[in-house]
């Protein structure tokens, strides 16, 4: 499972590289239902960052300034 953090701009580039290659199991992680964009029906959205703990990778495509959290709440077990 792959999993994005981020929803427009570069998360929204990495998300339809991926649907090109076929990739299934997509989840990608919206803080607000109302900036959602919904994306052929191959991709779950997910509000709880929490549900992104189950995959096996993880982009990061959020404002640079919340890279460390979020590498910081994955790290930890």
């Amino acid at each position: 499972m792959i999993g994005i953090i981020g929803y427009r701009n570069h998360s929204l580039k990495i998300l339809n590289i991926l649907l090109k290659l076929n990739y299934r199991n997509l989840v990608v992680y919206c803080k607000n239902k109302n900036n959602l964009r919904t994306i052929k029906n191959k991709v779950n959205y997910v509000f709880n960052l929490k549900e992104l703990k189950k995959c096996n990778i993880i982009f990061i495509c959020s404002p640079s300034n919340t890279h460390f959290k979020y590498i910081k709440m994955f790290s930890v077990n």
